[in-house]
């Protein structure tokens, strides 16, 4: 390796790899500029070389910046006395740049939830994940069907009556005896009655109903965007209930007794 090589291999823009480069020369010395980086007293702390280079396999010119500095220095000292290997001190800027990698454009139907959680029940976790499946497979019908009978779930879980009432506590029924049920549209209010839900959720949860009730009943499909805010909402509000009072960020310690750690010894 010559006085002019770059120790490190740099990115062509026309071999499309990173490969040898050296510093240009003319009339043997090479094409940069070096500029002093001065700390107090006239301290030299490092250097910042700008130089036209080239690549050693196709020969196609480009600009480096250099930098290096006492910090960077003595860490490739310490390694090399740790390890025996050599490692090239310098920070290297390479124009034209190597251009970025880009990844591939996540699909609009991959869902991976926000929210890590331990404390659903049984029935409302297993239709939780069926729903979220049923969006990653495009089926936006089942998907939306999914999510309104998660709310279902909400207010089976939490006690809201099934059938209508009586005054008496007595079930109310048809005419051929079967009881009368109560709608979703109640049992979200009542959901909200007893706290459970804030009035902002109650009115969300309204439009996750009616958004099911279009699927499920007038075959209406929603789109992916529609679908994926219903169920990234009805997250929330499983986290607001299932979740969130189980969290706790803070636990103060109480303190002992001096008379008890008398006792103790």
């Amino acid at each position: 390796m010559s006085s002019f090589d770059i120790q490190s291999k740099q990115y062509c823009h026309t071999c499309k790899i990173h490969t040898n480069h050296h510093i240009v020369t003319k009339n043997g010395e090479p094409v940069q500029y070096v500029e002093e980086i001065l700390e107090d007293d006239d301290y030299v702390y490092g250097e910042v070389t700008y130089a036209v280079v080239q690549c050693k396999g196709c020969d196609t010119i480009g600009f480096l910046r250099i930098y290096n500095d006492m910090d960077n220095w003595q860490y490739a000292h310490r390694v090399k006395e740790e390890t025996g290997k050599d490692i090239d001190p310098n920070d290297y800027y390479k124009y034209p740049e190597e251009p970025k990698k880009e990844s591939a454009p996540i699909p609009y139907n991959h869902y991976e939830s926000k929210i890590k959680f331990k404390h659903l029940p049984e029935y409302i976790k297993e239709l939780r994940s069926e729903a979220i499946k049923a969006y990653k497979e495009d089926l936006l019908y089942l998907c939306a069907t999914g999510i309104r009978m998660l709310v279902e779930a909400i207010c089976k879980e939490k006690g809201i009556p099934e059938y209508k009432k009586n005054e008496d506590g007595s079930l109310q029924t048809y005419k051929d005896g079967n009881p009368i049920p109560n709608s979703i549209k109640w049992k979200i209010d009542e959901l909200h009655k007893r706290g459970f839900i804030q009035e902002s959720a109650r009115d969300i949860l309204h439009q996750v109903r009616e958004m099911g009730n279009a699927s499920a009943h007038d075959i209406e499909k929603h789109d992916l965007r529609t679908i994926r805010s219903a169920l990234e909402t009805v997250e929330l509000i499983l986290y607001t209930i299932y979740e969130l009072p189980n969290q706790k960020i803070y636990e103060r310690k109480t303190k002992q007794n001096p008379e008890d750690m008398k006792g103790s010894n």
